[in-house]
């Protein structure tokens, strides 16, 4: 079994109502030449029934991939505009009873471009995201976004906000990538559960299988998950870093989102 899980959230008894894959960033072809090995092993290992991808799908064919286990919903991401019929910035979806919101995070074309800035200047903070999807969600029971390639894992009055991190690279290649899955229980309870995926190593913009074992250093998570004012991703500065060469790094981290 080549993943782990790494976060969870919520709780159920019993046999799960259905069974959910949570799927972002995968990011093929546009920066990968194919999806990790473990992704669709370990979504039929959960025995999903219903996939959602939350966005920078990238093209058709994933969504194709993803079908052969299960039928996938998503939303549009800021590298889809490729894919036809166009999908929806926020789609809701209503499972066993829960009402789920799924956004990309992006938030459209001009709240993209200021996010970058930000991005470039300060770094990740979750708080640019966080309110933003509370307000994309409507009222939504739990609400999904990914973009970030960070993993998110809140409650807050009530509602559940996840972001499964990305599927495909993270900020930094050598990041593990994770996925997740939400499990729907009788009476509306949801447990949902984060994952990274091992296995295998990126050698340029192919997975290489070689038994890899999960170093935890190496999973990008949410470690201020109490303190949602707290940046869970900045860039260093050192003395000998210029403005200049810390703004590269800044945007080269960005245009890996």
């Amino acid at each position: 079994m080549n993943w782990q899980v790494i976060r969870e959230i919520g709780a159920g008894e019993g046999q799960p109502l259905a069974r959910i894959g949570l799927v972002s960033d995968t990011h093929v072809p546009d920066r990968l030449d194919e999806l990790h090995p473990q992704l669709l092993p370990y979504l039929r290992d959960r025995g999903v029934k219903r996939i959602f991808h939350l966005g920078d799908i990238s093209a058709q064919s994933v969504l194709d991939e993803l079908t052969g286990v299960a039928p996938v919903s998503a939303c549009l991401g800021n590298r889809d505009g490729s894919i036809r019929p166009r999908l929806p910035l926020v789609r809701f979806e209503q499972v066993a009873g829960v009402r789920f919101a799924l956004t990309h995070g992006h938030f459209g074309f001009w709240n993209y471009w200021v996010d970058k800035f930000r991005y470039v200047l300060n770094g990740y903070d979750p708080r640019r995201y966080l309110p933003k999807a509370l307000a994309a969600g409507n009222g939504a029971d739990v609400i999904l976004f990914g973009h970030s390639h960070q993993l998110e894992c809140h409650e807050i009055n009530g509602v559940y906000l996840v972001n499964p991190g990305a599927a495909g690279m993270g900020l930094r290649k050598e990041v593990v990538p994770t996925a997740g899955c939400a499990f729907v229980y009788s009476g509306g309870r949801v447990r949902i559960e984060l994952v990274a995926l091992t296995g295998a190593r990126l050698m340029g913009r192919r997975w290489k299988t070689d038994g890899a074992i999960l170093d935890s250093s190496s999973v990008l998570t949410d470690r201020h998950e109490h303190d949602i004012n707290a940046p869970m991703f900045t860039i260093p500065v050192t003395k000998r870093q210029t403005k200049h060469s810390l703004l590269r790094e800044g945007a080269a981290a960005f245009n890996r989102m």
